[in-house]
């Protein structure tokens, strides 16, 4: 096509064999050239796209996401912290009794939901009439005090056990309504309190707690007649449709 072009335009120009042959040696000598320049482009384009890929950083070990299990209901929240009294070294465990003669389990230890909310139950929750008498489970180093949550609260403390008792009436205090002091001595069927709502409580009852050796437990295991109490059940609903 180059050819036929430079024929055309030359047409009347061309004289002798040897124009002829002029002609035609440049129109491949500019082909040629067009070739080599097109090749050196692309040779000059690939050696810059291999110094690219060679500059960039290659990761040999690229970071790993640990990703944490999944589980069915959310992980315990922390207690809210209470200040721990020492234990004395001459007293040792024993058994420990009910704190309530009677009543009725309305929360048992472990997690439970309130609509759309879980979280995990430290204690268990034992339904009684306000006033009710509450007694040591066992005797040990009493601690008084008040919080937000629990209210009015007792704990007592001793080698390997300590118990937890909250929602109380007024400040804890002995059968003949005087004070118990914090730090005193309390001793195991006594009289430390009466049932209330104090705190955050939607009803009267007593929240219990129980640790061995710094560990919360489920008081039902460590006390028999709590494992015998009857628990509460909620009355169904039911709706008559005409």
């Amino acid at each position: 096509m180059k050819l036929k072009r430079i024929f055309r335009r030359h047409r009347g120009k061309l004289h002798t064999a040897s124009d002829a042959f002029n002609y035609v040696a440049m129109g491949l000598l500019s082909a040629l050239l067009g070739f080599v320049w097109q090749t050196a482009n692309i040779n000059r384009q690939a050696v810059r796209t291999q110094e690219r890929i060679v500059e960039e950083p290659v990761l040999r070990d690229p970071p790993r996401v640990i990703q944490r299990p999944r589980t069915g209901f959310p992980l315990p929240p922390r207690k809210p912290t209470l200040p721990e009294p020492q234990p004395e070294p001459s007293q040792t465990a024993q058994e420990l009794v009910a704190p309530i003669r009677t009543g009725v389990v309305t929360s048992p230890y472990g997690y439970r939901c309130r609509r759309v909310f879980c979280r995990y139950h430290y204690g268990i929750d034992i339904g009684a009439n306000e006033g009710e008498k509450v007694y040591a489970a066992h005797s040990g180093t009493a601690e008084v005090g008040h919080h937000p949550e629990y209210g009015y609260f007792i704990r007592i403390k001793s080698a390997r056990v300590t118990t937890v008792y909250a929602h109380f009436r007024a400040a804890p205090a002995d059968e003949h309504g005087r004070p118990i002091q914090d730090g005193a001595r309390v001793n195991q069927n006594t009289v430390i309190g009466e049932v209330g709502k104090s705190g955050n409580a939607d009803g009267y009852h007593l929240h219990f707690e129980v640790l061995i050796a710094g560990e919360y437990v489920d008081p039902a295991t460590q006390v028999a007649a709590l494992a015998r109490m009857p628990a509460y059940t909620r009355p169904v609903i039911r709706t008559r449709l005409n």
